[in-house]
């Protein structure tokens, strides 16, 4: 597998189910459903704090240690 462009996390099963099932409804994968809930996650943080969304996500990935 690339590292460069994938990552594996462990969830419990019960929220796997819920993340399947959220993505069903929206004939989505679970990696899309999670990306959508992020970008969501973001835009509602960057409205809130009445920033740029592209500056909060260059905020949030300077603190990522991942590279």
């Amino acid at each position: 597998m690339d590292t460069t462009k994938w990552r594996s996390i462990a969830i419990r099963v019960n929220t796997f189910r819920l993340l399947k099932g959220l993505a069903n409804d929206k004939f989505r994968t679970p990696d899309q459903q999670i990306a959508k809930l992020v970008d969501d996650s973001i835009s509602y943080r960057a409205k809130k704090e009445h920033v740029k969304k592209e500056d909060l996500i260059d905020k949030i990935l300077q603190k990522s240690d991942v590279k």
